[in-house]
């Protein structure tokens, strides 16, 4: 514990992180599990895999692409059809298997090491570094937002 207290300086940017995430996903699972989704975190976890496969792939940043494929698997997953054949739980369990098999095939076929995909699949939380210049005010304000207008009972 005393090794842990001299290095307070270089973890304090992974301990606010992982503040900021706690309180997060504290909000979120509540509202996943009272809506009864409870497999989305995962099948959109693995629609971003699918996002970071194709970036590594074609060369491009995979921070735009693995957003662009996360948005898309939301709002994929959160069409309501009238047609009750298949529950929304099957239908998000059955994109997170086709979206694990996208995946690992298209890592499978990446000329990027296995250390670079783990670091952008998994991230490290020692390597988190402050961000000077960005307003919080605009997260409190989205999360105010979803909160008012979203969170009905």
């Amino acid at each position: 514990m005393s090794e842990f207290l001299t290095n307070l300086e270089f973890f304090k940017y992974s301990i606010a992180c992982s503040v900021l995430v706690a309180m997060v996903c504290s909000f979120l699972s509540v509202y996943i599990v009272l809506k009864r989704i409870v497999f989305v975190s995962v099948a959109v976890t693995q629609v971003s895999s699918v996002g970071i496969a194709i970036a590594l792939i074609t060369g491009l940043n995979p921070t735009p692409i693995s957003l662009f494929f996360t948005f898309l698997g939301v709002v994929l997953f959160s069409i309501r059809f009238s047609e009750r054949r298949l529950s929304n739980e099957s239908r998000i369990g059955i994109g997170f298997v086709v979206a694990s098999a996208a995946s690992i095939l298209l890592v499978s076929k990446s000329a990027q090491g296995i250390h670079e995909i783990d670091d952008l699949l998994y991230g490290n939380i020692l390597a988190a570094t402050p961000v000077p210049d960005i307003s919080y005010d605009r997260y409190y304000y989205v999360y105010l937002f979803h909160t008012i207008f979203f969170f009905t009972k």
